[in-house]
């Protein structure tokens, strides 16, 4: 009975010509999916991801950074740390109202221009934004 009803319904996806013919379902049928909904397992959460940080070459310089955006407010920092993976120095900033990637750009260039008045001039950065490395790297933006 419950297949009937959605069968009047169909539904196609990724067509450039798609559209929903449908009809309205009752509150019989809402309350009917509800509760099946309600019957499956929560769905586990993915297993952990180990990450590993290596250090930089002797002689160089490791730039990590990160950004963020929380309720509009846009913060950036980092770290950088030498070839034996001590901390030379740490960074934080406000960045006010931006988006996420230019949060990310901006606590690269934070690092970065913090490494150059200390005089650190071999440098490696890493950041969790594949975006914000691609625009670095290959230029312009998303």
């Amino acid at each position: 009975m419950l297949a009937q009803k959605f069968n009047k319904a169909p539904l196609v996806i990724g067509d450039s010509r798609a559209a929903y013919f449908g009809t309205s379902i009752g509150v019989e049928t809402w309350t009917t999916l509800r509760f099946l909904v309600s019957l499956l397992p929560p769905p586990s959460p993915p297993p952990p991801t180990l990450v590993f940080w290596r250090t930089p070459p002797v002689g160089s310089y490791k730039i990590n950074t990160d950004g963020c955006v929380n309720d509009g407010v846009a913060s950036g920092g980092g770290i950088i740390r030498d070839s034996s993976g001590q901390c030379i120095r740490a960074f934080f900033s406000f960045y006010g109202d931006c988006t996420i990637l230019e949060a990310e750009l901006r606590a690269i260039l934070d690092g970065i221009i913090l490494a150059q008045r200390l005089g650190l001039s071999v440098l490696w950065v890493e950041s969790d934004s594949t975006l914000a490395i691609h625009c670095i790297t290959k230029g312009g933006g998303p």
